[in-house]
């Protein structure tokens, strides 16, 4: 199957901080395999095949990403990312269903600002790796 969507991490600064908040979990090279078998998945699928519970749109205000799950152990970890003109599906740090919902919405903002900092050319990305 050949490629159809890659995924990147953004930088801000010199900091990939998706790479920067998947350290910081516990786990964390566990949820950091489960994401990157989730993306070696999702980049040959068909966007309409793409499975609903692992990734979707959100909605109302954050209408403009999505959200990415993988579920290790106990813990449920998100990422929100978004897809750019080419095919390229960019990623931002995430959080925990087990965080408050105030810490899951500031999260949320926060790839929402690093979306558009990314379209006004503020910000950077690479390749996400495992």
């Amino acid at each position: 199957m050949s490629i159809r969507y890659t995924f990147r991490d953004c930088l801000d600064g010199n900091t990939n901080v998706v790479d920067k908040w998947l350290r910081q979990q516990p786990n964390s090279l566990r949820v950091r395999a489960e994401f990157w078998s989730l993306f070696k998945r999702l980049a040959v699928l068909p966007k309409g095949q793409w499975p609903p519970k692992r990734t979707f749109m959100m909605k109302k205000e954050f209408s403009e990403l999505r959200e990415f799950r993988v579920k290790v152990g106990r813990g449920q970890y998100r990422l929100a990312g978004f897809e750019g003109p080419e095919g390229e599906i960019t990623l931002f740090p995430g959080w925990t269903r087990s965080q408050n919902r105030a810490a899951q919405r500031s999260a949320q903002e926060r790839a929402l600002g690093l979306k558009q900092a990314i379209e006004q050319g503020e910000v950077t990305t690479v390749d996400h790796e495992i």
